[in-house]
């Protein structure tokens, strides 16, 4: 459930990475990829970051490392953070039937094909360590570089489903097709109430 804002609290930017290759398994960042994390850098350069954490797959961990140039802080990457299913983890699966899965599995969360993680408990590893970061870091700012899919199983735990379904007007099993690359969804948690700032702040140099 959303709570109320006060003064002393802790602020998430959750960053989805920046365009990837478009290859199966862990692909890298284009170089488009690598100018939106530069831009989204320098737009958070004056905010007063603490920490940056990262999904340690090469797309989140080129991203966040391209931010934290500005940043200049230090950078713990954590394979908890990671997409709950990646194209290429089951061999010689066509991208469209991967598709189909991962709608499936956005329906039905706590569905798991090919031994994935749920989209539930992908939700609850970010929920978790924002719970947990919020006691280290009281009243910071700190930036998670993820994924997409994350951001969205997320929400989906933190925000009624009604929530959801007003904030995108759409089919609310496409949450995650709205976080686009580099995007910021920002977010606050004060006495375990979690508080959407911002949902896909896109800077105007993209």
């Amino acid at each position: 459930m959303v709570g109320f804002m006060n003064n002393n609290m802790t602020t998430f930017y959750l960053i989805r990475h920046g365009q990837k290759e478009k290859i199966k398994g862990d692909p890298f960042l284009t170089d488009l990829g690598k100018e939106q994390a530069e831009k989204t850098g320098v737009y958070l350069e004056d905010k007063n970051i603490k920490a940056v954490y990262s999904s340690n797959y090469n797309r989140t961990k080129e991203t966040s490392q391209i931010i934290n140039k500005f940043l200049k802080v230090e950078i713990t990457f954590d394979e908890k953070l990671r997409e709950r299913a990646n194209w290429g983890d089951v061999e010689n699966q066509p991208f469209d039937e991967f598709l189909t899965e991962w709608y499936e599995a956005s329906k039905n969360r706590w569905l798991s094909k090919h031994e994935r993680t749920t989209s539930h408990l992908a939700g609850e590893n970010l929920r978790n360590l924002i719970i947990s970061l919020s006691k280290k870091y009281n009243d910071s700012d700190i930036v998670i570089v993820i994924h997409g899919g994350v951001i969205a199983d997320f929400l989906r735990n933190v925000l009624s489903p009604k929530f959801i379904q007003n904030l995108i007007k759409d089919d609310p099993y496409l949450l995650d097709s709205y976080i686009k690359e580099c995007s910021i969804t920002k977010i606050t948690l004060n006495d375990d109430k979690f508080d959407l700032i911002e949902f896909v702040h896109i800077q105007e140099m993209f």
